[in-house]
């Protein structure tokens, strides 16, 4: 008498089959209800294993990746190019700046020259004619102490002959009065 066979235990699949004889074992308990899965998702946190890795997912295709601040070299040389660029052309306008300014200077100096020249050989003239003037003056001074000392002398060399002049007066007047008759009574 053949045993039994038991629930959980499952005919072969097919009898003529070349692959091994499996035999599916079927769970003593029954399956749970559908409310004991609910919430039971699978986590969105957790990396699709079925697509593209995260980072392939994530990639830009221009070479920049999300996150990320470094930029690709070439991309950072360019604009580094690109700046030093800038900076000389701005180098560049200031000193022609700076060129033009000192050429406006030199220029206005040289007007400046111009127009102050024959003012200066003016004032030349001038200052030439004033020292003259003061020579002159300064001449003149001189002489009139030559005078005035000459006049001195003059007067000193007449004064004897005046002092003769009254003495000689005096005594004519004394002989005027000798000479006189005196009258009689």
């Amino acid at each position: 008498m053949s045993p039994p066979s038991h629930p959980a235990v499952e005919q072969p699949l097919s009898s003529g089959s070349t692959s091994p004889q499996l035999t599916l074992l079927r769970s003593a308990t029954p399956a749970p209800d559908d409310e004991d899965y609910t919430g039971l998702e699978p986590d969105a946190t957790e990396p699709n294993q079925a697509g593209p890795a995260p980072a392939d997912h994530l990639a830009d295709p221009v070479g920049f990746s999300v996150g990320s601040v470094d930029a690709p070299a070439d991309a950072s040389s360019a604009d580094a190019d690109v700046g030093n660029d800038q900076v000389h052309d701005v180098d560049t306008t200031e000193v022609d700046q700076l060129a033009k300014e000192r050429e406006g200077l030199r220029r206005a100096v040289a007007e400046r020259e111009q127009l102050v020249a024959p003012l200066r050989i003016g004032f030349d003239a001038l200052a030439r004619s004033f020292a003259q003037r003061v020579r002159e003056l300064e001449q003149l001074k001189t002489e009139r102490a030559l005078s005035h000392q000459e006049l001195h002398r003059l007067r000193s060399s007449h004064a004897a002959p005046i002092e003769e002049l009254a003495l000689l007066r005096a005594e004519r007047d004394c002989l005027l009065a000798t000479a006189r008759p005196s009258s009689t009574i």
